[in-house]
Order: C-alpha cells, then sequence, then structure tokens
C-alpha cells in the first residue's frame, strides 16, 4: 500500500493507473503522426493539441474509475472488459462531441479522435491482460511471515490469499506453542524459536507481529538487525488498517487513547472541512433548489401530511440536531412517490440544510439516532470517538463496507479509520465513490 494525500492505495493499482495514463496519452499522440494532413508538431504545441489529448485521457480515466475498474483489477472476463472497455469509448465520444459543440477549439479532430481510440483501446486491454496474468502468477509479490495467531491474524492472511493483486503472499506463521488451532489455513512453520531457521528456508520480505506479547525483550535486537537487512517488520493493526481500510478496532490499546492522538482527527482538517463542506453544499443546494421545489410539491399533493420527516440525530461532540428529509410514508406506509424518491436516492436532499446549517458535513460517520447512539456507546469501545467529527451525508463506511452489513463492530472500525485519515483527498475519494454507487448500483 502507498499513501498519498493521507488515502491509502495499492501499489498495483497506482501502478496500472499511471501506465494506463501514459499509454492513452501516447496513443492520441501517435495517432497525430498517423494524419498526413496534419503537421503533429503544430498540432500538439501551437494549436492546444496537448490539452484536447488531455481531455480526452481525463475522460477515459474516469470512465474506468466509474466503472469500478481500479477497484478490482483481476480479469473474470475477457468478453466483458472489452464491453466495458468499448462502451468507455463511446461515451468519450460522445462527450468530444458535446466539447466540440461548445468550443471546437478543445475537441480533438475526428481524424486523430478515431484511429487514437483504437490504438487506445487496444493498449488497454492489452496491458490489462498482463497485469492479470502478473497477478494470477503473483509476480513480484511479497512474501509474509506472521509472528503469533490471532483472529486480526486469521482475517488478514484469508484475505491476502484471496487478492494476490494486494502484493503480498501469506507463507504461514509462528507461534509460542501451544497455540489453539485458529490459524484459519494457514501454514505452521514452527516456534518463535525456528525464526532464523525459517527466515533462510523461506526468504520472507515482510515479518507481521501478530501477538506482540509473544515477542521476547531479547528478540527485539534480531528485528532491527533483519530490518536492517531488508526484511520489512509491522504490526498485524497496521496491516489490517492498511489492507481493509478500517482500524482493527481489537487491537487498539486503550494507551493509544489516554496519551496519543493517533486515534483523533486533526483539528486544522476538521475546520477546514466545514469551509469547503459549506461551500459545496450551498453550490449544490442552488443547483438542485427547482428539484427541492419540485419533489416538496408532489409530496403535499400526493399524500396527507408535512413536506418533510424530522429524526433526532446525535452529532459533533453528542450534540442533537434534527435531520430533515423527504416524507417517504403515509400512516406508516410507504407512498409510492416515497418509494421512488429512495430508490434514486433524493429523499436525503433536505439534509444539505443540515449541512448549511453546520450540523453535518457532506463526508462523515453515519448520522445515528440520539439512542441507538448512547445505546452503542455503552456496547461497543471507543464508539464514542465518532462524535469527534461531524456526521455525513456520505461516509467511508457507506461506500467501502458491503451492502447490507449489520456487524456494527466493523462498521466501527471503517469510521476510526476515516476519523484518523480526515482529509479533503479522503473526503473527495468518498464523494466520488458516491457519485460512482449512486450511477451504477454497485
Amino acid at each position: 500500500m502507498i499513501r498519498i494525500l493521507r488515502v491509502l492505495v495499492p501499489a498495483s493499482v497506482l501502478i496500472l493507473f499511471l501506465a494506463e495514463i501514459g499509454f492513452v496519452f501516447g496513443s492520441y499522440v501517435a495517432a497525430t503522426y498517423t494524419d498526413p494532413d496534419v503537421d503533429a508538431n503544430i498540432f500538439l504545441w501551437d494549436e492546444s493539441g496537448l490539452l484536447r489529448i488531455g481531455i480526452v485521457v481525463a475522460l477515459t480515466i474516469a470512465g474506468l474509475y466509474f466503472h469500478n475498474l481500479y477497484g478490482d483489477i483481476r480479469i473474470r472476463s475477457r468478453v466483458r472488459l472489452l464491453q466495458q472497455l468499448c462502451f468507455i469509448t463511446g461515451v468519450v465520444f460522445l462527450a468530444q462531441a458535446l466539447i466540440g459543440y461548445l468550443d471546437r477549439n478543445l475537441a480533438l479532430p475526428r481524424k486523430i479522435m478515431l484511429p487514437g481510440s483504437v490504438i487506445a483501446l487496444v493498449c488497454i486491454f492489452g496491458l490489462r491482460l498482463v497485469f492479470a496474468a502478473a497477478i494470477r502468477n503473483a509476480v513480484g509479490a511479497r512474501r509474509v511471515l506472521f509472528l503469533g495467531v490471532t483472529p486480526t491474524v486469521t482475517q488478514l492472511a484469508g484475505h491476502l490469499g484471496q487478492h494476490p493483486e494486494l502484493g503480498l503472499a501469506p507463507i504461514g506463521y509462528l507461534d509460542g506453542g501451544g497455540a489453539p488451532n485458529t490459524s484459519g489455513g494457514l501454514t505452521r512453520l514452527g516456534a518463535m524459536d525456528d525464526l532464523f531457521h525459517v527466515i533462510e528456508e523461506h526468504h520472507p520480505d515482510w515479518i507481521v507481529v501478530g501477538k506482540r506479547k509473544e515477542i521476547s525483550p531479547w528478540r527485539v535486537d534480531e528485528l532491527l538487525e533483519m530490518r536492517f537487512g531488508g526484511i520489512r517488520a509491522e504490526r498485524a493493526s497496521a496491516l489490517y488498517e492498511s489492507t481493509f481500510g478500517r482500524v482493527a478496532a481489537l487491537e487498539i490499546l486503550p494507551a493509544e487513547l489516554v496519551f496519543g492522538d493517533s486515534m483523533r482527527p486533526d483539528s486544522a482538517w476538521v475546520s477546514l472541512q466545514l469551509a469547503y463542506a459549506t461551500v459545496l453544499a450551498l453550490f449544490a443546494f442552488m443547483m438542485t433548489l427547482p428539484l427541492l421545489l419540485l419533489i416538496a410539491a408532489l409530496v403535499k399533493i400526493t399524500s396527507p401530511g408535512p413536506i418533510f420527516a424530522r429524526r433526532r440525530c446525535a452529532g459533533l461532540h453528542a450534540s442533537p440536531f434534527d435531520l430533515y428529509q423527504f416524507r417517504c410514508t403515509c400512516q406508516g406506509q410507504p407512498t409510492p412517490l416515497g418509494v421512488l424518491l429512495r430508490r434514486l436516492r433524493l429523499d436525503g436532499l433536505p439534509q444539505l440544510a443540515n449541512v448549511l446549517r453546520g450540523d453535518m458535513s457532506l463526508t462523515g460517520p453515519r448520522a445515528l439516532r440520539v439512542e441507538f447512539d448512547a445505546r452503542l456507546t455503552e456496547l461497543l469501545p471507543f464508539f464514542s470517538q465518532r462524535r469527534l467529527v461531524r456526521p455525513g451525508l456520505t461516509g467511508w463506511e457507506q461506500v467501502s463496507a458491503h451492502a447490507g452489513t449489520k456487524d456494527a463492530l466493523m462498521l466501527l472500525e471503517y469510521d476510526l479509520h476515516y476519523i484518523r485519515n480526515l482529509s479533503p483527498a479522503l473526503d473527495l475519494l468518498i464523494l466520488l465513490s458516491a457519485l460512482r454507487s449512486a450511477l451504477y448500483r454497485r
């Protein structure tokens, strides 16, 4: 994993992303040299050719992202991949037609657009096949040895084995002897005393410490020596967070909350978030005002009762506030209009008013009723940490967790990861992911 502006990105995905930008850009540049009627140098440098190509590249990469082709780079069907690439190319053509209608100087000429698109499609398809083969054969995968077995290690090993695109291949674990059989299929390679023998035999690239109490004080120097020798050592909790995008709640030590700030958001980012969330919410409110008025009129006409429904939720520092949304029920039963609004995810548009009032942000933990928040605070450790930021219209948990997940502890882990890594870059990623989900219902 590579951290970019406090956002964790798999190295394989980043490499593929940069490679595709280069290949697509190069495809259209090459196409300018294939047209005998175009002086490539003049077009590229004097006629804004590079800018025009850059726009096409941006549209293509955006199409790949919104089709979730960076979410899972494994290929399950070549035909399906080709269909997706053809669809993206068609949408880029339509976008170019619209750009050309608005300003012809920003659109690529058809004699360049057509061959460039064909070259780009072939390059992307071929590059994806090569990457998929490299992942399938675990080319360049780093070998991981676990020290101690815990539920966190078991989850990690199983996930890494199923997702070779992450570039980490579990080879087994060592324990202190007499450990319960909770390895989840992970091979036991010996006891802690066999560490150097196992290293010589299996040549791990990473050593992940699952049970810190099994690391004797005299082994610290050994781990440091191995670190200097090129073997990376890391705690299981850190690898868990970078792999799953959520904090390992079972690995949190009370001292991290009492004596450190690792589980608190950066106060400067919280203040900045309030500023840009308010500006974006105001812009969104003005753009959707006609739609808001139309829906309000339809709600009033189609069923008796108030236009808005309210529920009391816990906000920043547990301050209660009224969350607004369009009323979708009448006498306890969903109305036809309400079903449509929920399906189109328009029932929550009035929550923009909550953002403008400072009760909520565009991104953040899910807003919970006051009574639910109080009860979960009693049941789950560290749940009160969610109150350190404002609730959001959407959030890291909503765009990352599997649909229908009811595991409250797992959902809390996503929220804790968001709070720890709060930043404009992460907020932008969440908004783009929410938009992708709304468009394609993934």
